[in-house]
């Protein structure tokens, strides 16, 4: 059983706080922080249905680094159901580049794995545009 909802929550939150370091080119950001968090058959859904593996998806990230800056909110995270040890949420992810402000609703599956530096591994991740998005 996962220790509290506020702990997915927490997870949430932090990697998406490495993103906005990564992306803004902080030197502190490691991409280790990112990448030992995905399972091996990690794949991600985009807002736009692009299905993207873990390297492609490794791939994107690393070449961003100090390429943009991002602002991310999360927004209405919930643990929606657990089975077994995976984790099934849904947040919304709002994103302001500049003068452009998008947000996604996101459904994600990770296991809590003490062997992974922040506890959790990320399993799937899908995207869907919110009204007024692209």
């Amino acid at each position: 059983m996962i220790s509290s909802e506020g702990d997915v929550v927490a997870e949430i939150e932090r990697l998406h706080d490495f993103f906005v370091g990564w992306f803004a080119g902080d030197p502190s950001r490691n991409l280790d922080e990112f990448t030992s968090t995905l399972g091996p058959g990690f794949y991600i859904i985009g807002p736009d249905a692009t299905i993207r593996n873990r390297s492609e998806i490794v791939e994107l990230v690393e070449a961003g680094f100090g390429r943009r800056t991002v602002a991310i909110r999360i927004a209405n995270a919930v643990v929606r159901s657990q089975v077994g040890g995976v984790v099934f949420a849904t947040y919304e992810e709002h994103q302001t580049h500049g003068d452009v402000s998008t947000a996604r609703r996101t459904s994600v599956a990770m296991t809590a794995d003490p062997s992974v530096r922040h506890g959790w591994r990320w399993i799937a991740v899908s995207e869907t545009w919110m009204p007024g998005s692209p």
